[in-house]
């Protein structure tokens, strides 16, 4: 697998309203960049919007003690955030609006099949999903007692879930699903492995990424394999892709980009200066705007 090096098109973003940690981030496809994040320093957690590309930004009114751990959307609509105990929001004509999952779990995931279909994980294997908008939850049997950590649809009808100690869910419909990749314990006193992102650029094709492992399937799910690249990342923190077929990966030192799926890599930036500046989250939109943001008030901006 090759690899290049290029110009870095990111740029250090200040001031992100803090400071806060940073840990999700989603783009509407229709100019709007959104940030979530989890309580620190004292303060609750922030959701953030931007409506210039992420050059500026400003604090919801919605905050809450507990994490929010995910937001998505329907292109063009109103962001879904997740977070600690259940806890579910979406933006209703203009306000934020609390809906009641009776899931009393961390939601650690969210996607979003259309402005009423919202699927949701969790922890202890918790997988949920809504036909009317929030008004009522099916939550299927628990397959696994893994946290599962992201979930995402390609549009097409394949679903799948990802989680702690590798462990890989596939659905057809989001009410019946299957094991595809077990979970995997770490040997006692080694560090567990987690998958902890999902992304997809075409109906079937996902790609998954976590720690230090990078996959790639064709099939819907069904099947994976490794496409990490050599050397270039570890401790990958967050994955995606655009309709234009580049992939990106996020990780705690760097952002890396591969414009084949995957044959070659090429460094975007490298993450340097003082107070921890790593990446937790990124999104890409289709014209190539973006944000990766993460603790302690770390923000970069990808120029257009």
């Amino acid at each position: 697998m090759g690899t290049a090096t290029s110009t870095p098109s990111w740029t250090f973003l200040h001031p992100l309203p803090g400071p806060h940690w940073y840990a999700s981030a989603w783009g509407d496809g229709a100019g709007t960049l959104w940030l979530t994040g989890i309580p620190s320093l004292g303060r609750p957690a922030p959701i953030a919007r931007s409506t210039d590309g992420g050059h500026t930004w400003a604090l919801e009114d919605f905050v809450s003690r507990r994490n929010h751990t995910r937001i998505r959307g329907v292109p063009g609509g109103a962001p879904w955030v997740a977070g600690g105990q259940g806890m579910l929001v979406t933006l209703h004509k203009g306000k934020w609006k609390r809906l009641r999952t009776g899931l009393d779990v961390a939601l650690l995931g969210l996607w979003c099949a259309s402005p009423e279909v919202v699927h949701l994980c969790g922890a202890k294997g918790t997988l949920a999903v809504t036909r009317d908008a929030g008004r009522t939850w099916s939550v299927a049997p628990p397959l696994t007692g893994a946290s599962l950590v992201d979930v995402l649809g390609d549009g097409a009808g394949s679903l799948v879930a990802v989680g702690s100690d590798g462990v890989i869910l596939r659905s057809d419909d989001g009410a019946r699903w299957e094991v595809v990749r077990a979970a995997v314990e770490a040997p006692k006193g080694s560090a567990r492995s987690w998958l902890k992102s999902l992304a997809t650029w075409q109906p079937g094709c996902f790609l998954a990424g976590g720690d230090d492992e990078l996959l790639r399937s064709e099939d819907g799910g069904r099947t994976w394999r490794d496409v990490t690249p050599p050397r270039l990342v570890r401790n990958i923190t967050d994955v995606c892709t655009t309709a234009s077929g580049q992939w990106f990966v996020g990780a705690l030192e760097r952002i890396v980009r591969s414009d084949d799926q995957g044959t070659t890599w090429q460094v975007e930036h490298e993450l340097t200066g003082a107070g921890h500046r790593w990446v937790y989250a990124l999104h890409v939109e289709a014209d190539g705007r973006g944000i990766a943001v993460g603790p302690h008030n770390t923000g970069y901006v990808r120029a257009v």
